[in-house]
């Protein structure tokens, strides 16, 4: 009997698959200009199945027998991703806690993580959004009156998207779900190392021998980008998202780690 049954995949554009479908060599590919500027609107329901063929979600779910589970929408933030599928489960979205076994969940960016304060008596949200970019008056403001750094909150920041999602993945473990997780940002990786939590279930990556912790460190070998995968794109793509090779590195260290088995091994591209 399979032990797997339906495996959450919860991250940002980069769990969604942005920019796999450039490997797919269609004639309707729109190529895009200015650096990673993304419009669904230039996707073709090929170019969507063919995302969904080729990313690690569904080569994980593919060799472990069972059936994977991600967002249809791309990209995300950290507090709001874990939010989505903490909503979701059991309710008419999704199916109920038994029908799962396993969540992976990809951190993205910190910055763009909705964050609050109070200045003078009113209550301010900020929401970088997928830009990162906090220009907000009130919010440099409340650091000068408070005489709090911006290095010195981020870092305050941070601690408090992963205790937040920390809380909620303990919630799916309590429901029967295994967890585990895995960092595109290097900056993460202090926090959730010296979390006993996280660091048992933290996925690392390898690569011809050499072990990757993030995926923005993977991200520097040129095979694994797609704007510096020149051995397999015929063409140059202004898209920094992992390339169809680094899928397939991303889906062999998910299988490993799930299945405690160090030999696993796809055929590459």
């Amino acid at each position: 009997m399979n032990s797997f049954k339906g495996i959450i995949f919860a991250g940002c554009s980069f769990t969604w698959g942005q920019g796999l479908h450039f490997y797919s060599e269609s004639e309707s590919l729109k190529y895009p200009v200015l650096g990673n500027s993304f419009q669904i609107s230039h996707l073709t329901n090929y170019h969507l199945k063919f995302i969904e063929s080729k990313r690690f979600p569904r080569l994980v779910s593919d060799s472990l027998k069972t059936v994977e589970f991600v967002n249809d929408r791309n990209g995300g933030q950290d507090t709001k991703t874990i939010d989505y599928w903490f909503n979701s489960i059991g309710t008419h979205i999704h199916s109920p806690f038994t029908d799962y076994s396993h969540l992976i969940f990809q951190f993205t960016e910190p910055i763009r993580s909705d964050f609050t304060f109070e200045l003078e008596g009113t209550k301010y949200t900020v929401s970088p959004g997928h830009s990162g970019n906090i220009n907000y008056v009130e919010f440099k403001k409340w650091l000068e009156v408070n005489e709090i750094s911006f290095e010195s909150w981020y870092r305050t920041h941070i601690e408090q998207i992963v205790s937040y999602v920390k809380e909620k993945l303990v919630h799916f473990e309590t429901n029967g779900i295994e967890t585990y997780v895995m960092s595109w940002p290097e900056e993460y990786l202090f926090y959730l190392k010296n979390d006993s939590f996280f660091s048992e279930r933290l996925i690392s990556f390898e690569y011809r021998y050499v072990k990757f912790e993030s995926l923005e460190s993977l991200l520097c070998i040129p095979e694994m980008k797609i704007s510096t995968d020149q051995k397999n794109l015929k063409q140059k793509v202004y898209d920094d998202h992992p390339s169809l090779s680094c899928h397939q590195i991303i889906a062999e260290s998910i299988i490993k780690k799930l299945t405690k088995n160090d030999k696993t091994k796809l055929q590459y591209i």
